[in-house]
């Protein structure tokens, strides 16, 4: 938006709006981490494992996976910068 992303009502507009991924999801590489970017929720579960992430800030949307994350072997992760709006790994 052309005024710093003012919304009517004198807020602010949600940079990460509602985007989600139904399914499992398996990311080996960094090109698949950045396909990831604005997805809010996975409905299912997350395997991040690649020699070649050395970041999430792609996840930087993720507030919540259904069934969990398993991250590794991510040998160059340096790290979890990306993940500050997650809030939980299970449905409650």
């Amino acid at each position: 938006m052309a005024d710093g992303g003012a919304v009517p009502d004198g807020g602010v507009a949600d940079p990460c709006p509602e985007q989600i991924f139904e399914g499992s999801m398996v990311v080996t590489n960094s090109e698949q981490l950045s396909a990831m970017g604005g997805i809010t929720r996975i409905e299912g579960a997350l395997t991040i494992a690649g020699d070649d992430i050395t970041e999430l800030v792609a996840l930087e949307c993720l507030k919540s996976v259904t069934t969990g994350i398993n991250l590794g072997p991510a040998p160059n992760l340096t790290s979890l910068q990306g993940l500050e709006r997650f809030v939980g790994d299970r449905e409650s």
